[in-house]
């Protein structure tokens, strides 16, 4: 995990340049995989979007001063053009059809081929075991999009007047979620009814928040801001516990909770959940995530500690489980090709290996790859490792059993869901 922890200290623009020079060749790869992602998805490449992305600038700049500077000193710090960093804050904009240009009227866009599989808690008070506060969320987004997870970073913040700030975030992009020494802790799930607008970037937005330094201060600054698209927001702090739903043109709706709050992909406003895009959705999980992590939290009611809200978090299982994403395999990580000992196995070929893993047409062509061999000659080894070259070099890549893959498939037949799963494994390159 060292090399994933980036520390940065000193001005906004100091420590976006300590962060730029850290992850650099990370940022580079994302940019990479997100050109072949986006292009593949809608025919426009990032690249090809940037006229597009610059209309957020102003916005950037007037709204989220402190995220700006970041931005511009990651770009000096990685050698890239400011361009480049601000593609990146602007992509999930991009995914969800959002509308740039200054708009008066509400914009409804197309609704994205997206379920949404975030689900965040939050515990306080008589809640947890410690009497404290606990917050968190699974990032249970497709990683494939994001070079499997590899790319991603953890951000130690320290800025000039003390205050402490830890995000996490794919390298390049300002935040995904994160808590500073003031207390206030961040997390953000996907929701959509459908509106557009000019206004700021997601992720601009949750780095921006976590300069705040209470809940209030936080939800006051989502009150007089202008949002981009519709998100939802699960705010902890030792005052108190929130969810905040924003949207483009429709005012924010806030819903305090004393000791346990939590929230999915869909919309809780019961005026605005009319137009809630995945009340619609025969693929959303989103409702059942709910009510699982609403059954235990209240179930654990005063025995809920860190390990407890990891536990839930990662709660697999099922269709109706909070995490959706295929469980890991215990097998795979830390087997790379840079720890293969290739000297102990002559007959693979080194230059063989290194050509598939630079994909070398044969994904394209659909080939299959037959690893065949004693007990303990590294087969397993081998393939994780060659998936996660792979997935460096911008593939989409799912590592897991063959029994485990049948046995998922067998559960979505029996479950009518057949279709969308397979739709789901059509998406990876391998």
């Amino acid at each position: 995990m060292d090399d994933r922890l980036v520390r940065a200290a000193g001005t906004a623009r100091e420590r976006g340049e300590s962060i730029g020079a850290a992850a650099g060749e990370r940022i580079r790869a994302l940019l990479t995989a997100q050109d072949r992602e986006h292009r593949d998805r809608d025919g426009l490449s990032l690249h090809g979007w940037l006229p597009a992305a610059r209309r957020y600038e102003p916005l950037v700049r007037e709204h989220a001063p402190v995220t700006a500077a970041e931005m511009a000193g990651m770009a000096a710090g990685a050698g890239l053009l400011e361009d480049e960093l601000l593609l990146l804050a602007c992509a999930y904009e991009k995914y969800m059809g959002a509308a740039p240009a200054p708009v008066r009227a509400p914009v409804r866009a197309p609704a994205p081929a997206t379920d949404g599989h975030c689900t965040a808690l939050g515990a306080a008070g008589d809640a947890t075991v410690a009497g404290g506060v606990i917050c968190g969320q699974n990032n249970d987004e497709l990683m494939a999009d994001w070079l499997g997870g590899a790319a991603d970073v953890i951000v130690h913040h320290t800025a000039g007047d003390g205050l402490q700030t830890l995000t996490y975030t794919h390298a390049g992009v300002p935040a995904y979620m994160g808590m500073n020494s003031a207390g206030l802790c961040v997390t953000w799930m996907y929701s959509d009814d459908g509106e557009r607008g000019a206004g700021l970037p997601t992720c601009v937005l949750i780095r921006e928040l976590l300069t705040m330094r209470s809940v209030q201060e936080a939800v006051d600054y989502l009150e007089r801001t202008p949002h981009a698209v519709p998100n939802a927001f699960l705010l902890g702090h030792p005052e108190g516990l929130c969810t905040v739903e924003v949207f483009p043109h429709s005012r924010i709706r806030v819903r305090e909770g004393t000791s346990l709050l939590w929230h999915a992909n869909h919309i809780l406003d019961p005026e605005l959940a009319t137009a809630d895009r995945q009340a619609s959705n025969p693929e959303a999980t989103t409702f059942s995530r709910c009510e699982r992590m609403g059954e235990l939290l209240c179930e654990h009611r005063g025995r809920i500690d860190v390990a407890t809200a990891q536990r839930f978090l990662s709660d697999h299982g099922s269709r109706h489980a909070i995490c959706q994403h295929p469980k890991p395999d215990a097998e795979a990580p830390g087997k790379t090709l840079a720890n293969f000992e290739f000297d102990a196995v002559p007959m693979v070929s080194k230059a063989h290996v290194n050509a598939l893993v630079s994909g070398d047409r044969w994904l394209d062509q659909g080939a299959n790859l037959i690893l065949i061999g004693n007990p303990g000659g590294g087969k397993s080894h081998l393939a994780a490792a060659i998936g996660l070259g792979l997935v460096e070099n911008g593939f989409r890549v799912l590592y897991t059993r063959t029994t485990d893959l049948v046995q998922r498939l067998q559960v979505a037949r029996r479950e009518l869901t057949l279709e969308s799963a397979i739709r789901k494994l059509n998406k990876y390159h391998l």
